[in-house]
């Protein structure tokens, strides 16, 4: 039984796609097409990422000079340091249980 090939498309197939607030993607291709979140769902994420930011910003100090975060825990009103850690180190946080993140992962560029 022998397939048939069809046609590949190309980047000016892609470009005559209509503007339907769907997301068309060519890969190999072929054409993926996914619904584009909108305005809402990207405030969602950036409101949920400023405050895990703020939350973290006594816990945590993050060095991109010095690739390394310094952990700090509050004992009895002051922040006492715990630990400094660097490449492949794991983050990790009792206050959020089950996440793990190699430092160095951070700042991977």
């Amino acid at each position: 039984m022998t397939a048939k090939i069809e046609p590949l498309l190309t980047v000016a197939d892609l470009d005559a796609c209509p503007d339907d607030n769907n997301r068309y993607e060519l890969i190999e291709g072929e054409l993926f097409v996914s619904r584009a979140r909108g305005i809402p769902h990207q405030r969602v994420l950036l409101n949920l990422q400023i405050e895990l930011g703020l939350y973290l910003r006594g816990y945590w100090i993050v060095d991109p000079r010095e690739s390394s975060v310094r952990i700090f825990r509050l004992r009895v009103q002051t922040l006492e340091k715990i630990a400094t850690l660097t490449g492949n180190d794991e983050l990790t946080s009792p206050i959020l249980p089950g996440f793990r993140l190699k430092v160095g992962a951070i700042f991977n560029l």
